[in-house]
């Protein structure tokens, strides 16, 4: 089984101080990973693994690591990796902290960088903020001409909240007039199993869906099928029988990053605890050990197998259902959020049908062919 290592290297430890953030919620930690850690994670997966592997950087913030860090982070992977591995890093940031610098090591090493930006600069700010109160967007902003300026191909993650899904059109053509590879909209849900992971602007599962209707909407009337829209892009590959691409649809975590698959995701924080990925590792519903055990031990423990048939009655329990081929078991944390019916299981079918009905209505199939 290969896995590919979610390295959330600054853990909760962030220089934002967003709204919405469900690390306010919990003590703020600072803690950078140690590079001890760090070279024994990197050996571990690269010794484990016989095909490429794909290392995902978190946080909180990843880039308050600093640039150095990360030198010494490609460096082990070339010491490490096997002569016919590949190796591939995404990182996801604020942005606010991108420079020159950064965006050199970034072409220099082919960095996927995800930058989080929820649309225009009144929309962002008003949750994506700096603990002064002081909005975040300029900064993003100017975080997002570095990229652009030295080649780096970067992805947007935006949260949706009450406020977003009052004006889809505007926060749809901003963000793609920034020209992303993709937009992966993320929801600010109301709830977390009871856990107050809320706040004032939080939004339901049944909105959701009814924004991603309206996104997928004003993508059709584009109608340039190149621009690529998460969740609905993973919907299509579906009902075209091709590879998914984003990982909260997809059961056990294979995800694509357009240029190849991987599958199990785990999470290791900076003192080394191993635990399942971001969202699902909330309140530490599934831990596994530390990485110092070795990668063997984890995977061949008794609470990682505990895990896997966790993920084998949500698979068992899904496979009967009618749109199981577009949406194959959905993230296991919806199902502990939700319960037996998924946290999306109800309302979801109203945008796969309209996502069905539009693949034949348009040329869709045909551009990806």
């Amino acid at each position: 089984m290969e896995i590919n290592p979610v390295l959330k290297v600054a853990n909760k430890g962030c220089n934002l101080d967003c709204r919405y953030c469900f690390y306010n919620k919990q003590t703020r930690g600072k803690k950078i990973m140690p590079l001890e850690v760090l070279e024994m994670v990197i050996k571990e997966v690269c010794e484990h693994n016989q095909g490429d592997i794909i290392f995902i950087w978190h946080g909180g913030e990843p880039l308050l690591a600093g640039v150095e860090f990360y030198q010494q982070a490609f460096q082990l992977q070339e010491r490490y990796k096997k002569p016919t591995q590949k190796i591939i890093n995404s990182i996801q940031t604020n942005g606010t902290l991108i420079n020159a610098e950064w965006g050199n090591i970034f072409k220099r090493y082919s960095v996927i960088v995800g930058v989080s930006l929820d649309g225009p600069k009144d929309l962002h700010d008003k949750h994506r903020q700096f603990p002064n109160g002081k909005g975040s967007f300029e900064e993003v902003m100017r975080g997002i001409e570095f990229l652009k300026s030295f080649g780096v191909d970067f992805a947007v993650i935006s949260v949706v909240t009450q406020e977003t899904m009052k004006i889809p059109e505007e926060v749809f053509d901003f963000l793609i007039s920034q020209n992303p590879i993709w937009v992966n909209f993320v929801p600010s849900l109301a709830t977390l199993n009871g856990s107050a992971l809320s706040f004032e602007q939080s939004i339901q599962s049944s909105e959701y869906i009814e924004f991603l209707i309206k996104i997928f909407g004003l993508w059709l009337k584009r109608g340039d099928y190149r621009i690529k829209i998460l969740p609905m892009e993973t919907i299509i590959c579906g009902f075209l029988e091709k590879e998914h691409r984003d990982y909260r649809l997809v059961g056990e975590c294979k995800k694509r990053l357009d240029v190849r698959s991987c599958e199990r995701n785990l999470v290791v924080i900076p003192n080394g605890d191993v635990k399942t990925c971001a969202f699902h590792s909330y309140r530490d519903v599934f831990e596994f050990g530390n990485i110092k055990a070795g990668l063997a031990t984890i995977l061949n423990s008794s609470r990682y197998q505990q895990y896997q048939e966790h993920l084998r009655a949500i698979k068992k329990r899904c496979s009967t259902c009618k749109w199981y081929r577009v949406c194959p078991n959905g993230c296991p944390r919806d199902f502990y959020i939700g319960g037996i019916n998924g946290l999306f299981c109800k309302e979801s079918p109203r945008l796969f049908r309209f996502i069905q009905e539009s693949l034949d209505g348009y040329q869709i199939a045909k551009e990806w062919a």
